[in-house]
Parts: structure tokens; sequence; C-alpha cells
């Protein structure tokens, strides 16, 4: 019965949040919402990591939706980010590399606070 209502709890605590599925790259997170595919996620989360921003040592997590035919690629950074334009070039590199993965589909790269709202649309 303990097992049965952690697990409940568990289930609940997920599915409270409007995030989408996670996919686990070493210690990065990355949610995609029902707008991505499985496989568009494994492409994405796959480069993220190839290019250094998911690692083993440090916890992040970001984001992957899409309108239309635009992707979000939405990174969670702390509040001083929101107006720190020296990191923009890593985040566009970082949603380039997205893009190559996703057939050179545009990515936009978005900073976010901790529930995934967008703060910053990179330019």
């Amino acid at each position: 019965m303990k097992y049965l209502f952690i697990g409940f709890t568990t289930l609940l605590l997920t599915a409270c949040n409007n995030y989408g599925d996670k996919k686990v790259f070493g210690k990065g997170e990355l949610y995609y919402t029902n707008n991505i595919t499985a496989e568009e996620a494994d492409k994405a989360g796959n480069k993220i990591q190839e290019t250094g921003y998911f690692t083993e040592d440090k916890a992040v997590s970001v984001q992957l939706d899409k309108t239309g035919s635009i992707y979000k690629l939405r990174f969670v950074v702390n509040e001083r980010a929101f107006s720190d334009t020296a990191v923009d070039f890593s985040f566009k590199f970082i949603a380039s590399s997205v893009s190559q993965a996703l057939s050179n589909a545009v990515v936009v790269p978005e900073m976010c606070d901790n529930s995934f709202s967008t703060k910053r649309i990179i330019q």
C-alpha cells in the first residue's frame, strides 16, 4: 500500500506540470510537449549533449516545443541571465545545432524561468 501511495503521488506531481514528457541526458532534462515526437526529442537531446550543455556535472532543464513549423528551445536560466546578452551566442549555437538535427528547421532559443515561462526570446 505504501508503494502504491508513493507511485500515485509521483504520478500526480508529474502530471500536474505541463512541461511535457521528459528525457534525461546526463544531468540534463529535456522536456518535450505533445507537439514534438519522441524521435525529435531524442535528436534534439543528443545534439544538446554534443554541444556540452547537457553534462554529467550540472543539472539543467530545457523544453522543446513547436508552433507551426517553428521549434522553440526553452532554457531555464537564473533571473540575472534574462538581461545578459553575452550568453546569447551560446544559446544560438545550441539552437543551430538542434536545427541541423531536425532537418534544418527553424529553432528559436528562449530564456525562461523555472516554470518554462519565456522571459526573453533570443534574436
